[in-house]
């Protein structure tokens, strides 16, 4: 029965009609690119945010319930360091040093520096430090957005040698982070773009064929851009959103683009006409690019199952990313091919074969069929070596520790870390770190709360990693707040321990019976309560995610077999990915020479992120290469050559492609931000496995082991 919605039809479609169809897309382009100009910064949001009702979250809303006014998300104040190895604060030089400094920031245009304090206004001894050569100046956090020039001030004044100054605080922090997480995202377009149009230009050796994939990608990462401002007008993003879109996008719409065009350029050199050739591309090419845009999504829909707002955001912004790249795959890529026809191959580049990359002569020659053939008549003794090569790789993802990567792993020269060291070194970061609370609730019902508070304060005045308590309490008597500054980084291990000793150790030695009632909130409590959720719900989206692409596979490729494959060769490839990326940056294993910091934790939502997005780009070549292999099954029914001309025929394109990913991925492992790092990492280490040593060797040698079983299905279909 004739559909006339199949993907084929759809390609056909656009191509017959081009001028409507580019036509559209450009005017889609302009509305995407306006949108997210005007709107995006109402659209991201740098806050944690859970969707559920953890401990940090159900203790921050008694205290906003009660009428007690406090900020747990950010510090009351913002800090200046002013330290002089030559001075000290008592001498006229450090006296004239700050007053002038006092004048630059506040005769500032914008609200940056508003009612300091400092030892010179209020006597208060805590703000100079112990040698009497440091001193701080708390102020209230800038009202502006953009602080360079407030920074401006502070390194013009950083000239003179003798006196240092340096500043932190949340919105420094904030600030720096926008600035690094920016600079990356500049760093995947100028460096990541390059490299895929290299790579493009080894396969196609032509320099229009190698731009389409290139424009085909660019116009998806503006389209979604504009659609998550727009959806991000009613559910709030994360920041890494555009990171994301921007990483994905380049990866997945060079990827999917470079698939259809070489199926196109290899049915043009077969000797069909054009619309015949892109006809027969949308049956073949441009419907696995569906499938595998399917799989993508449907992995990366696990990540919308956990109740954290960062994991949502990015699982959100990947899946429209996603999405935008196989439409304009099946719409806007077609239109471009009738319009440009033969022209696709036109300024070759010289030295550099031009060939379609899909070769499908049925003759017995070639590496790749060579190599195919040698590894199925060893096919025991290649599972054993490679499976064990991967197994070992996974064992270090066994000490596996989740956490969140703060300050302290911004690059040394960024203010805020220079500024918090400065207060580890001479003061307490106390003054600007968000504080730790105690909520005890039901006071009146439970007085024995009330009555054994003290308790629980000698416990918390005896640990080293909290300042003094401060006590707040509700109008109607039912609330107590103890308040306690923290005198560290807050994404910090030692702080979350600290964290973990007052819900663990203290409010039940404190309280027994009545603990309960007494709840632990604030920036840190937060991100222990987010750890233990991604902890929670690894598990979930794992067990989703495999489900998920075991069926869609089962339903593909109508085999049972194939499916349970893909899915455990694909944890392999995973699990060597979490192994790597711990053996280097928890275990600082090479981390100096590939450039990478040694840190004590993954970001929590890195490995659900890798999951779900391997598993969903490492089924393209799943996909892909199974899909050839069935091609020339179905024509002959002889298992092993069709496995050697199914690896032969897609090799260069497989090779390619994963070379793309590799190169983008390896620019976001190079970025500033940790928690990018370790992400470009992992997606470029499970790539690249998985398009050579898994595609080469493990799939033509269980598949030659397991012969007809690998296409057995339990439901006959016609």
């Amino acid at each position: 029965m004739h559909n006339p919605v199949s993907i084929k039809n759809i390609t056909v479609w656009s191509a017959q009609h081009r001028n409507v169809t580019i036509v559209s897309w450009i005017v889609l382009v302009i509305a995407a690119g306006l949108v997210t100009l005007t709107y995006i910064n109402s659209a991201i949001t740098t806050d944690l945010g859970f969707t559920n009702e953890p401990e940090s979250v159900v203790a921050a809303d008694l205290i906003r319930d009660s009428g007690i006014e406090m900020d747990l998300d950010r510090s009351k104040y913002e800090v200046l360091i002013i330290r002089s190895e030559n001075y000290s604060v008592d001498d006229q030089s450090f006296v004239n040093f700050v007053d002038a400094l006092t004048v630059d920031l506040v005769n500032l245009e914008g609200s940056y520096f508003n009612n300091p304090n400092s030892y010179y206004t209020t006597g208060f001894k805590l703000l100079v430090s112990e040698n009497q050569k440091a001193m701080l100046i708390l102020f209230d956090p800038p009202e502006e957005d953009d602080l360079h020039p407030m920074i401006e001030v502070i390194e013009a004044v950083n000239r003179d040698k003798s006196f240092d100054v340096t500043m932190t605080g949340d919105s420094t922090f904030d600030h720096d982070f926008q600035t690094i997480s920016k600079n990356d995202l500049e760093l995947e377009l100028k460096v990541g773009t390059p490299a895929a149009l290299i790579i493009l230009i080894l396969v196609f050796g032509a320099l229009v064929s190698s731009l389409i994939p290139i424009v085909i990608a660019l116009i998806s990462m503006i389209v979604a851009l504009g659609i998550t401002t727009l959806i991000g007008q009613a559910w709030t993003f994360s920041f890494f959103v555009t990171n994301m879109i921007v990483m994905m996008g380049l990866a997945v719409g060079v990827d999917y683009s470079l698939l259809i065009v070489s199926r196109y350029r290899e049915e043009r050199n077969n000797g069909l006409s054009q619309i015949e050739a892109i006809s027969k591309t949308g049956g073949t090419a441009s419907k696995s690019v569906v499938f595998s845009g399917i799989t993508v999504v449907l992995a990366l829909i696990g990540m919308l199952i956990t109740p954290f707002s960062v994991l949502r955001s990015l699982g959100g912004g990947a899946i429209v990313v996603v999405v935008v790249s196989v439409v304009a795959s099946l719409t806007l890529l077609p239109a471009i091919l009738s319009l440009l026809g033969d022209k696709i191959n036109a300024l070759r580049v010289p030295f550099i074969h031009l060939s379609s990359p899909n070769e499908t002569k049925n003759d017995s020659t070639g590496f790749w069929y060579t190599f195919s053939k040698f590894v199925m008549r060893h096919s025991v003794i290649s599972i054993v070596i490679v499976v064990s090569l991967l197994v070992l790789a996974s064992i270090p993802a066994m000490d596996l520790k989740l956490g969140q990567n703060g300050i302290t792993t911004f690059p040394q020269e960024t203010m805020s870390r220079r500024g918090f060291e400065a207060l580890e070194q001479e003061f307490s970061y106390g003054f600007v770190g968000s504080p730790v609370a105690i909520v005890l609730s039901e006071i009146k019902e439970n007085p024995e709360i009330e009555s054994n508070k003290d308790s629980l304060v000698s416990f918390i005045n005896e640990d080293d990693n909290f300042g003094p308590i401060t006590q707040l309490e509700s109008d109607n008597g039912e609330i107590i707040v103890l308040t306690a500054d923290i005198n560290g980084d807050p994404n910090s291990q030692t702080m979350s321990e600290a964290v973990k000793r007052i819900r663990s150790d203290y409010v039940p030695n404190a309280f027994k019976d009545g603990s309960n009632n007494v709840r632990v909130t604030g920036l840190v409590a937060f991100i222990v309560d987010y750890i233990d959720l991604v902890n929670n719900y690894l598990p979930i989206v794992i067990t989703f995610v495999l489900t998920i692409s075991f069926l869609l596979l089962a339903f593909v490729f109508r085999s049972i077999i194939v499916p349970i494959k893909a899915v455990l060769m694909n944890l392999l490839s995973v699990g060597s990915a979490y192994g790597l990326v711990v053996l280097v940056f928890q275990k600082g294993f090479g981390a100096r020479v590939l450039g990478f910091q040694q840190v004590d934790v993954v970001d929590g939502w890195v490995p659900v992120f890798l999951f779900a997005v391997l598993f969903g780009l490492s089924m393209d070549y799943h996909v892909f290469l199974l899909s050839r292999i069935r091609e020339f099954y179905d024509e002959t029914g002889d298992n092993e050559n069709s496995i050697a001309r199914g690896v032969k025929s897609t090799s260069g394109l497989i090779t390619g492609a994963a070379m793309i990913m590799v190169a983008v991925f390896s620019v976001a492992g190079a970025a500033d931000m940790v928690m990018f790092q370790q992400v470009g990492m992992g997606l470029a280490i499970a790539i690249f496995l998985d398009a050579t040593i898994i595609r080469s060797i493990l799939v033509p040698a269980t598949m030659k082991l397991l012969g007809k079983w690998n296409w057995w299905f339990p439901i006959k279909t016609g």
